[in-house]
């Protein structure tokens, strides 16, 4: 009894996985390649080809509608206010570390080394302006061409110690940094109508109605006793004629030099600048118009 049931257990045994595989994969019996033939697969790359075809057709014809007709090319689509900016452009102060805290030693300036290439790259990237180891500077020529145009007979402020021969400063224990505004399409700074409007904080002999007054205080009153003094270059800020900013050809960005003289050693001291005038929008939460830094000088 038992041999014949082994037998018959045998001869319903299923073929070896490897069998079922490569009948799969090719079918004589049937003429198929993985379950369908040679006109099912036809019929299937066809269609995809057509799904594809179309679907691709769609999105580069709505990538022409909106990136030729309806976001315009040479300008941002949302301006002024309904920016994200809220027509209101940014203050950046260079150098500054991730962290907002400049921290180095007088003695060894290999700390201080990331923050001098820092003013380097940022003179030459956003102000064309190549500084030199003998201390002088000159504006790249294509630049040149532009503040020419401006009836400006220099774009920065020379000043004997915010050089490369100095390191910017940093070498001799008083630090300069560039101040500037950020760039925002077809912004133009408005000036004060009289004097009362300008702000309490800001120190009335400093403003000039053509300019965006720059001004850099101790956030606290200890960093304001250990701050020491601010020497502005130019005093006046900012120039107006460097806005609006329209895309132009060559267009340089402005800025004003800051040194901290005197500044307390061993102490981190936070500074706050703002800029003004009389457009410039205060969004505190947003920080937009100011900017806080920290100095740590060994």
């Amino acid at each position: 009894m038992t041999e014949p049931n082994n037998a018959r257990r045998k001869s319903v045994t299923k073929p070896k996985w490897h069998k079922r595989m490569k009948k799969f994969l090719y079918n004589p019996d049937k003429n198929t390649i993985m379950g369908r033939t040679c006109h099912n697969w036809g019929e299937i790359l066809l269609f995809y080809i057509c799904f594809y075809s179309v679907l691709f057709s769609l999105s580069a014809f709505m990538y022409y509608v909106f990136a030729y007709h309806v976001i315009p090319t040479s300008e941002p689509r949302l301006q002024g206010s309904h920016s994200v900016l809220n027509g209101t452009p940014g203050l950046v102060v260079m150098p500054v570390d991730t962290d907002g805290l400049i921290y180095y030693k007088v003695k060894d300036m290999h700390n201080a080394a990331p923050y001098i290439s820092m003013i380097d790259r940022e003179l030459k990237e956003k102000h064309g302006i190549e500084c030199h180891d003998d201390g002088t500077c000159n504006i790249q020529a294509d630049k040149a061409d532009y503040v020419k145009h401006l009836k400006r007979s220099a774009l920065f402020p020379n000043n004997s110690l915010c050089n490369k021969k100095t390191n910017f400063g940093f070498s001799i224990g008083k630090p300069c940094f560039i101040v500037r505004v950020n760039k925002v399409y077809n912004w133009k700074p408005e000036p004060y109508t009289s004097l009362s409007d300008i702000p309490s904080e800001f120190p009335k002999y400093r403003y000039h109605k053509n300019s965006i007054g720059i001004y850099c205080y101790g956030l606290d009153s200890p960093d304001k006793d250990n701050l020491g003094r601010i020497v502005y270059m130019p005093i006046s800020g900012i120039p107006f004629e460097f806005f609006p900013y329209l895309n132009q050809k060559h267009y340089v960005s402005a800025f004003t030099w800051i040194q901290l003289i005197g500044i307390k050693p061993n102490i981190v001291v936070t500074i706050r600048c703002k800029y003004y005038v009389k457009n410039n929008h205060i969004y505190h939460r947003k920080r937009i118009n100011f900017v806080d830094f920290y100095v740590l000088i060994d």
